[in-house]
C-alpha cells in the first residue's frame, strides 16, 4: 500500500515537472506576446545625454519591435494627428525625442491580448509616461496590431484609442 501511494506520488511529481518544463521551453503564444511587450517597456524609457552613437543604437533597439512597414497614429486632439509610416520616420521620432532632453519613463499596463490566426495578434493596453519635470503622469489607450515575423511578434499598427470624443 506505501510502495502504491509512493509511487502514484512519484508519478504525480514527475507529471508536474514535466508540464512546468513544457511551459518554460514552449511558451504559448500570448506568454511571448507578453515578454516582448515587457522587452519593449524597457527599450521605450527615454533618458537624456550620452553620444550621438548611443542615441542612435537606444532608437535603433526601440524600432526592433515594429515591422519594417509599420503604421503608428497619434491622436493629439481634435483634428490633430502625428501619422509615423515605416520604421525609418519611427527611428527618427525615438532619435528627436531623445534629443529633447527629458527624462521620460514609458510603462505598459493591462494588455488585452486577442489571437488571431497563427500569425496575428490584437493588444490594447494603457501607456503611462512619467516625465521626471513635470510630475503628473501621461495616460494613453494603444491599440496595437502584431503580426509574427521570423517567430517573433513584432508591431505592425498602433494606433492611439480616442477615449472622449464629439458626437457629430
Amino acid at each position: 500500500m506505501k510502495n502504491a501511494i509512493a509511487l502514484i506520488l512519484f508519478l504525480a511529481l514527475i507529471g508536474g515537472l514535466g508540464f512546468l518544463g513544457w511551459k518554460i521551453f514552449f511558451p504559448d503564444e500570448k506568454a511571448k506576446i507578453v515578454e516582448m511587450l515587457t522587452a519593449l517597456d524597457a527599450a521605450a524609457d527615454i533618458t537624456p545625454g550620452g553620444k550621438p552613437l548611443s542615441k542612435l543604437g537606444a532608437a535603433g533597439e526601440l524600432t526592433d519591435f515594429f515591422t519594417k512597414d509599420t503604421k503608428i497614429t497619434v491622436n493629439r486632439g481634435p483634428g490633430r494627428k502625428l501619422a509615423i509610416q515605416g520604421k525609418d520616420q519611427l527611428l527618427q521620432a525615438a532619435v528627436g525625442a531623445q534629443n529633447m532632453g527629458a527624462v521620460i519613463s514609458v510603462t505598459l499596463k493591462d494588455p488585452v491580448i486577442e489571437l488571431g490566426d497563427s500569425d496575428n495578434a490584437r493588444v490594447q493596453l494603457t501607456a503611462v509616461a512619467n516625465e521626471r519635470a513635470a510630475g503628473t503622469p501621461f495616460v494613453q489607450m494603444l491599440d496595437l496590431t502584431l503580426v509574427k515575423s521570423g517567430g517573433d511578434w513584432k508591431i505592425s499598427k498602433a494606433t492611439t484609442v480616442e477615449t472622449f470624443k464629439r458626437l457629430e
